[in-house]
Order: structure tokens, then C-alpha cells, then sequence
């Protein structure tokens, strides 16, 4: 379950949604690059690692037309969103949403971890 709130109050400020299996939300990166020398090597930049690399991929079906009015609600009108899920408490700002069939696919960029 993904839980989709706003940071300040708003009647129409939640969504819950039951998220498939094809969601995403444990996906995790450092920020490292990688660039190529001029002797055929590479040289390599560890910056370390911020849950603010994360991107959360929720998914949902089966969902009615209010709930996905709901989410384009937020995603017009808020530019960061609370994001509750098995992973922890985020504060995420959402980048794209697209209906597909009966559901919605949602993509979180992650700002930054709320909880511990």
C-alpha cells in the first residue's frame, strides 16, 4: 500500500492506493560517474549516497474515476507530496502521471526521508 498525502491540510489531500507488483520503491543508487581517460581507463567519482537519488514508481489498478482525479489534483497543485510506503516516509515531489486502463502508473522523485 502507497499512502499520498499532502504536507498541509487538505480535504482532498489523500490517496491510498493498493499498489501491484510491477511498483517500484526499493530501488536504490549512489551518486557515482564515470569518465573515460584518454589512456583507455576510466576514473570513477563517489559522491556517496541521498535517499534523494530515489525514485518511487507507484502503480495502481482497478481504481475509480475520483481516485484518479484525485491524483492529478495533487500532482497540479502540489509541488512536494508525503509518500508513506514499506520503505518509509518521504517527502517526494511528483513528475509524471499516466492513466493506463483502469489504473494509474506514478512517478515520485524523492526529496528526502522523514523517518528514521
Amino acid at each position: 500500500m502507497i499512502s499520498i498525502t499532502t504536507p498541509t491540510f487538505d480535504l482532498d489531500g489523500v490517496l491510498t492506493l493498493q499498489r501491484t507488483e510491477e511498483s517500484d520503491q526499493n530501488t536504490h543508487s549512489r551518486r557515482v560517474t564515470r569518465t573515460a581517460t584518454l589512456d583507455g581507463s576510466a576514473v570513477l567519482v563517489d559522491q556517496g549516497y541521498s535517499h534523494a537519488d530515489r525514485t518511487i514508481k507507484a502503480k495502481a489498478r482497478q481504481l475509480s474515476q475520483d481516485d484518479f482525479d484525485r491524483a492529478a489534483y495533487l500532482l497540479q497543485t502540489y509541488p512536494l507530496l508525503v509518500v508513506s510506503c514499506d520503505s518509509g516516509v518521504f517527502l517526494a515531489a511528483p513528475e509524471r502521471l499516466t492513466p493506463v486502463g483502469d489504473g494509474l502508473d506514478l512517478l515520485l522523485l524523492v526529496s528526502e526521508k522523514l523517518n528514521a
